[in-house]
């Protein structure tokens, strides 16, 4: 029978298909779980950086006087000396723990200005 019909020869064997399909499934959950402990870890990582900065802002609230906020009209309304005061507790609280700076803004009209910060030991 040679009519000039070939038989269709195969491509791929059953054993190559099922060891590339085996490689697809493997890739696809490698890429998925992937994905997913990056989710995760940074979720994880954001919720400390939240935690951090949500206890910094309670500490920052016990650390400026009372009604220092409430004080200010303009770039005169406190002291040089009270200013300095406030900044040498932040500052000591932001190197205790383990920040760079601690500080505190103001809006007046359009602008915002820092009205209560922290300094580093270079400053």
């Amino acid at each position: 029978m040679s009519g000039g019909v070939r038989p269709r020869s195969r491509r791929f064997g059953l054993r190559r298909q099922l060891l590339l399909l085996l490689f697809v499934l493997n890739l696809v959950a490698a890429i998925a779980y992937s994905t997913m402990l990056y989710s995760v870890d940074r979720r994880e990582i954001i919720a400390g950086i939240d935690a951090k900065l949500a206890t910094s802002v309670h500490a920052a609230r016990e650390l400026i006087p009372e009604g220092y906020h409430r004080r200010i009209h303009d770039a005169k309304s406190i002291t040089p000396a009270e200013f300095d005061r406030v900044q040498a507790k932040l500052s000591r609280f932001a190197d205790r723990s383990g920040l760079i700076y601690v500080y505190s803004y103001m809006r007046f009209g359009p602008s915002i200005y820092t009205v209560a910060t922290s300094a580093t030991a270079k400053e």
